[in-house]
């Protein structure tokens, strides 16, 4: 095994934990045409810039998210055509022209590599929970002796680095900068400290993988660095992409289509299971195969787009702990691709109608209107706590039992009567524990009930949290016993352990035994 290095360009808080070998600015990455640089003048405070203009979405793949938050922006041709980076996905944002703070940072990279960057996919690490498996990136539709440009902005993560399983133990430079695996594979770490840029060469991406792995150590084990913007980094990879298609045609060419040239363009193809299958088993050639053949792999093209770009819904919050809640479960539990934006992020004429909405209804309510906006449409866009929830589920085929506006209406009043309009919660609780354990029980189709979990549910647990979080400010002489009510006591604890609840309860208040009241936000992560 290589020695460690002791470099002195190493960021503070360099860990080498079991003598592994850990790399800074001039060691020797992978193949040579790979390294970092560090504290490059990227614009200030350019990490809370972008948390605030980038609009962070899931992105979907083998039918579950990917952990981690992402979007993808890029240069738009004259005619609104779009550089299209294929990978294996499910789904992609829709790409985004750059902001204003990706397009500085773009700038700056270009400038320094010599090469034009078109565009970036954005990934946002929210804690070291947050990961990207093993790969290669796929060179399909990246410009031929290209590299691939990652920023990092934020707490720092460790890249990990691996030749691929078929490379032959070789004679290189970088083989005492690297640790030896028992199967004989090399092994590289660079640490991603808040304003680096990592280059990642040609060569090395065709003979090694790269990851950033789950960090599950204890905070006390993290060097300053690592906790650094409360454990959050923001990832901007720039790509030379070489492929393009037209939204407005449906058509594509380019380096990995079949038509090389914009004046033959062919027609994209979706859904040719064919296709797809023959696209990810090239994609899956490029993983495993330390020299890769790029003509007789890819060099004919393909027309194919393995994945489907989802337009999300945009959130505006209202700031009611209950409605919000409400609203963000309902949208996990049915499976509808949400983002929670401020109303700046809106198009401005959906911004209005926010401001509109909220100045004529904030006396009547005490707050704001929640806002949605589907698209980027105003036709599309959704007022109100009822209005948002009837779209989320119909969206997912909800039935009620009867008219969907009257039931969920009804479901809204019964549950915010029970902690709204009784004086008596304000001095005893235990009569309005009663009327909740009662309710309860004339919903026979509710989750307690059975294992079937329903858009009442949605509604009703937000209106139940806030409630016994009201209770637990009552003084001490009120009985605060909730064991007398089994079936209440029973169902909360259920619903609270339920994947949609935990995460919507992270999502919005850091935690899944998070205190909503006089908590609430308008953006997040």
């Amino acid at each position: 095994m290589a020695q460690p290095l002791h470099n002195a360009s190493s960021p503070p808080g360099r860990r080498r934990k079991h003598k592994l070998t850990v790399l800074g600015p001039g060691d020797v990455v992978a193949e040579g045409d790979s390294h970092i640089i560090y504290d490059l003048p990227f614009p200030e405070d350019a990490f809370n810039l972008l948390l605030n203009e980038v609009s962070w979405q899931s992105m979907y793949h083998r039918a579950g998210p990917v952990p981690r938050r992402v979007a993808v922006q890029g240069e738009l041709l004259p005619d609104g055509s779009v550089p299209v980076y294929r990978h294996p996905a499910d789904e992609s944002p829709p790409l985004s022209p750059f902001t204003s703070t990706v397009a500085q940072v773009r700038d700056m990279v270009e400038e320094l590599i010599g090469h034009k960057l078109n565009h970036v996919l954005i990934q946002l690490y929210r804690g070291g929970h947050d990961s990207i498996s093993e790969h290669s990136d796929k060179t399909l539709d990246i410009v031929h002796g290209s590299s691939i440009c990652n920023v990092s902005f934020g707490a720092q993560r460790t890249m990990c680095l691996r030749t691929k399983r078929s490379a032959k133990l070789q004679n290189t430079p970088s083989n005492r900068y690297s640790d030896l695996t028992e199967g004989g594979r090399r092994v590289q770490r660079v640490p991603l400290p808040h304003n680096s840029l990592f280059v990642w060469g040609p060569k090395s991406n065709m003979r090694w993988l790269h990851a950033i792995n789950p960090d599950r150590r204890p905070d006390h084990e993290k060097s300053p660095a690592e906790l650094r913007y409360d454990g959050i980094r923001i990832s901007l990879t720039f790509r030379h992409i070489g492929t393009f298609m037209s939204p407005s045609t449906g058509v594509i060419w380019g380096q990995g289509a079949v038509s090389k040239t914009s004046n033959t363009a062919q027609q994209i193809i979706h859904g040719d299971k064919t296709e797809i299958t023959r696209l990810l088993c090239s994609f899956s050639d490029e993983n495993r195969q330390t020299e890769f053949h790029w003509n007789a792999i890819y060099g004919h093209g393909f027309n194919i787009v393995n994945f489907e770009t989802v337009e999300t819904l945009k959130l505006v919050l209202s700031g009611n702990e209950v409605t919000d809640l409400r609203l963000v479960i309902s949208m996990l539990e049915f499976g509808l691709r949400y983002e929670i934006v401020q109303s700046h992020q809106l198009p401005q004429d959906a911004r209005m109608s926010v401001a509109s909405s909220n100045l004529m209804n904030f006396g009547a309510s005490g707050g704001r209107r929640p806002f949605a906006l589907v698209g980027n449409n105003l036709v599309s866009g959704l007022e109100g706590e009822l209005d948002i929830l009837i779209h989320i589920f119909e969206q997912a085929n909800v039935q009620t039992g009867g008219s969907m506006r009257d039931d969920v209406k009804a479901m809204i009043s019964n549950s915010r009567r029970l902690w709204q309009d009784q004086p008596i919660l304000a001095s005893v609780w235990s009569p309005a524990l009663g009327d909740f354990e009662s309710l309860l029980e004339s919903y026979r189709t509710t989750f307690f009930e059975s294992d079937i979990f329903s858009y009442k549910d949605c509604i009703f647990w937000p209106s139940l949290k806030f409630a016994l979080e009201k209770l637990r400010a009552v003084p001490r002489h009120v009985d605060l016993d909730i064991s007398k009510y089994p079936l209440l006591n029973g169902y909360y604890q259920k619903i609270q352990r339920r994947g949609s609840v935990r995460e919507a309860l992270r999502e919005l208040y850091g935690s899944i035994n998070g205190n909503c009241v006089n908590t609430c936000v308008e953006t997040r992560d």
